[in-house]
């Protein structure tokens, strides 16, 4: 039997905060664009306050595999990336700078077609950037802020990406997890 990592900060479902910026009430304001899939949590970026502990945390108490810099966006982003499987990372940050810094940098969600839904949740009333452009690790993806003043992360991989060089590898087989179900976040307005 596989364990499953349940990652939660103060916990709201994600299918509360999905529903919470998705359903804004307003009619579309284009005609009926479908949505698209979404596939899941793509990752899960945290602030720390130490590099060195995070590592040891995830590296060796939960055993998750980090990728080798020369397999990140590293250059471009200071994320050390714990690999949990081939679609799912956790990207730790060593850029808390007090105990009260909200930890939670972002949660991703990964889709078929970032465009498409970027247009989908513009259409729905949801203030989306103008274009989605590739990212630092190779794929398309565009952050926006949810009712709750947290960063909200959709990404398409593309080939060539951190992601997809990296398929099949880093993966730890005493890893405390194969995937992770849940990420939350906390709200003060349901």
């Amino acid at each position: 039997m596989k364990t499953k990592i349940v990652l939660s900060g103060i916990v709201a479902a994600i299918c509360l905060a999905a529903s919470a910026f998705l359903t804004t009430g307003a009619p579309p304001a284009t005609p009926a664009v479908s949505r698209p899939p979404i596939l899941g949590i793509a990752n899960v970026a945290l602030r720390v306050s130490n590099a060195d502990e995070a590592h040891h945390f995830f590296g060796q108490v939960l055993g998750f595999d980090r990728l080798p810099l020369n397999e990140t966006a590293h250059g471009k982003m200071k994320y050390a990336y714990y690999k949990v499987n081939d679609n799912q990372y956790i990207k730790i940050s060593p850029t808390q700078t007090s105990p009260s810094e909200d930890g939670l940098i972002h949660i991703a969600y990964r889709t078929t077609d970032a465009r498409a839904l970027r247009s989908y949740l513009a259409a729905h009333g949801v203030t989306v950037p103008a274009s989605v452009e590739k990212d630092a690790e190779g794929d398309l993806s565009f952050n926006f802020t949810d009712p709750a003043g947290h960063q909200v992360q959709f990404i398409q991989y593309l080939p060539g990406s951190v992601e997809m060089r990296n398929k099949g590898k880093y993966l730890a087989p005493g890893r405390v997890s194969h995937e992770i179900i849940h990420a939350g976040e906390t709200v003060a307005d349901r």
